[in-house]
């Protein structure tokens, strides 16, 4: 094999490294650990997100930042989204990037079609999880469905192209399916967590048990609001409380007058958005996370764990790679207030094993899902796909 053809000036340019994701918060707390991978290679890297109020947060770390206008999460108007693929071809065109990290099902799409046109660029697509797509029971989805896994097909077995996934569950979905070979799929477990800051934390009273994150229907928020129901029916005594913001953007969110409902009816506590998570953790004792959404690990539930507190997830999504049921958490059935009260009541009741699966979450994460085990398998993918695109 030979080498190929460089453009004028490589030799004295570094290489160019691309994330591209759809919010300047999302790179910010979930994939800052993979910048720094990239960073460390000598990378030239570059940060494309819409522009929030994070931009300059981005830029104080050393990245370049470039906004995206037209792009967003969960818009369907066909117009719209082709404007969106024409802003990033646009982008790659100018930019001239040796490697892209599409971040997300839909980023991945979009960029992988706008990039079909340039040659020798390596990619890392990384699909958190398969989403509302996998698990939304209607005859046009179905449809849908159908159509996306073929142009995945397409678009993912394209040389230099691999697919990154957090889950041994949607590791085995793409490839089962087809989409994918399994040389072109990589595992990289969640996005890290820093367990020098979420650091383990004594309790305080009273006991509080929190949910952290998007308040969305399908991560399970009205399951955990019935489950506080019944604990109050019963006369257990404990706090639950909702840490985190509606997300407009999603068609899953809680509208504002819900939640503003059950804290007014006594039923849980919303905490709104936080800064300081570490600080939720030392309030709260016990972390829940009872989505029924395809999605990959979820960073709250990695960061209640390395603050050594025991969590509560369900059988859907990919929680169950990080908690053993009994040893390093609970797992439940998902949509299942029933199971979902009883699980916390063990808890609330057993402060033992609250402390022991605290204990043994804590240790998981240090040995698989700390910052520096991310940093290095990004490290590796990031080599191999730059050596990869180098020879024709």
């Amino acid at each position: 094999m030979t080498m190929r053809n460089k453009k004028r000036g490589d030799g004295l340019r570094k290489k160019k490294f691309l994330i591209v994701t759809s919010e300047d918060w999302y790179f910010c707390s979930h994939r800052l650990p993979m910048a720094k991978a990239a960073q460390s290679l000598g990378l030239d890297v570059v940060v494309v997100t819409r522009a929030g109020a994070h931009v300059q947060t981005i830029k104080d770390m050393g990245f370049r930042h470039i906004s995206l206008r037209l792009f967003t999460r969960s818009n369907v108007n066909i117009l719209r989204n082709f404007g969106s693929i024409l802003e990033l071809f646009w982008l790659y065109f100018k930019e001239r990037p040796d490697i892209v990290l599409h971040v997300s099902l839909k980023v991945s799409v979009f960029g992988m079609i706008a990039l079909s046109v340039l040659k020798n660029t390596a990619t890392l697509n990384l699909v958190p999880g398969v989403g509302r797509l996998a698990i939304v029971d209607h005859a046009l989805i179905s449809i849908l469905r159908i159509v996306l896994w073929k142009t995945l097909r397409l678009l993912f077995r394209q040389k230099g192209a691999l697919l990154v996934v957090q889950n041994q569950d949607n590791w085995d979905f793409f490839v089962n399916r087809g989409i994918v070979a399994a040389t072109q799929v990589a595992l990289v477990r969640g996005s890290g967590v820093d367990t020098a800051v979420f650091s383990p934390q004594p309790e305080s009273e009273p006991l509080t048990v929190a949910f952290v994150g998007r308040l969305l229907w399908s991560k399970g928020v009205g399951e955990l609001v019935e489950a506080a129901e019944i604990l109050r029916r019963r006369g257990v005594d404990v706090k639950v409380v909702l840490v985190g913001v509606p997300d407009y953007t999603n068609w899953h969110y809680i509208p504002l007058q819900m939640l503003a409902r059950w804290q007014e009816d006594g039923i849980v506590e919303w905490w709104g958005y936080q800064d300081n998570i570490v600080d939720v953790w030392q309030r709260a004792a016990i972390g829940v996370f009872p989505t029924f959404y395809g999605e990959g690990i979820s960073k709250a539930l990695l960061e209640a764990g390395s603050c050594a507190r025991p969590v509560i997830t369900t059988n859907i999504g990919s929680g169950q790679d990080l908690v053993v049921d009994g040893v390093s958490g609970l797992v439940i059935p998902a949509r299942d207030p029933e199971a979902l009260s009883r699980a916390i009541q063990r808890l609330v009741e057993g402060p033992g094993e609250r402390m022991q699966l605290g204990s043994e979450l804590r240790a998981r994460i240090e040995k698989q899902f700390d910052n520096q085990h991310v940093v290095a398998t990004m490290r590796k993918l990031i080599s191999q796909q730059l050596t990869d695109a180098m020879e024709t």
